[in-house]
């Protein structure tokens, strides 16, 4: 067996020297040169949201479709979204108008005229004066309670007198202006459409105490004057009155007058 045998010093020395490195550039670092630490880096992770991790519980299934079910029957009905705002407008509007018609009517107060017989008196009654129609002669006196609309009674207007539902005198009432809180008289002559008499005003010519029914319509076109603002309204008097003593100096022993304003 062959035993190993250790080099000497005079072959060491025999051997070849190293070759230099290959690249000049490296250097080595002594090994007591501390290591640089390590730096830290941020990383994104992107994760599809398509990927499911875990399985919802089943009521969330039920709420979500309870909460499809509401929402398609609010955009089948969106209405209901907006009622209560529409109602409070609505509500507002009502409450601006009641004010302004209240106080309205506190300043103005508005108010139909009222209507009375003053006077009556008749011509041409006696059956010598052929030649004339008998002539009726009626003071209505006029009575506005409002408090600030004024009235303007126009021209064109008609009035007729009957005796039992027959006409037996008619003319054209005057034109005038009534302020408020104002009373006005103003006379009606009305001319009869024939020369005869009704019969019961020929037996009060000849001193009888009968009562005589008559009656008499007015119509007029007239306009309301609230300051500077006006409107043409229609108006209709009728007044049903009773008179006696035809032959001396006729006397009104009942009456009862009526309006009516129209548009």
């Amino acid at each position: 067996m062959a035993e190993w045998v250790p080099p000497t010093a005079s072959a060491s020395t025999n051997l070849p020297p190293l070759p230099p490195p290959s690249n000049p550039s490296i250097s080595t670092k002594p090994l007591s040169e501390p290591e640089p630490p390590l730096r830290s880096e941020t990383y994104i992770v992107q994760v599809p949201k398509e990927q499911i991790y875990r399985v919802p519980p089943p009521e969330n299934a039920y709420l979500a479709e309870q909460y499809k079910n509401n929402h398609n029957r609010r955009r089948k009905i969106p209405c209901l979204t907006y009622l209560p705002w529409l109602l409070a407008i609505v509500f507002a509007i009502g409450v601006i108008i009641g004010m302004i018609v209240l106080v309205f009517y506190l300043v103005v107060r508005p108010g139909v005229p009222k209507f009375s017989i003053q006077g009556f008196a008749a011509k041409n009654l006696n059956h010598g004066s052929r030649s004339k129609k008998p002539e009726y002669n009626i003071t209505v006196k006029a009575m506005n309670p409002s408090a600030g609309m004024d009235y303007i009674y126009g021209r064109g207007g008609k009035a007729i007198m009957y005796h039992k539902g027959v006409v037996i005198a008619s003319g054209e009432p005057p034109n005038f202006y009534q302020g408020s809180h104002n009373e006005t008289s103003f006379g009606l002559v009305l001319r009869g459409s024939s020369n005869v008499l009704p019969k019961e005003i020929q037996r009060s010519l000849k001193g009888s105490n009968h009562i005589v029914p008559l009656s008499f319509s007015v119509n007029y076109v007239v306009k309301t004057k609230i300051g500077m603002i006006k409107s043409s309204k229609s108006m209709s008097i009728h007044c049903d009155f009773r008179v006696t003593k035809f032959d001396k100096r006729p006397r009104v022993v009942s009456q009862e007058c009526s309006v009516k304003l129209g548009q």
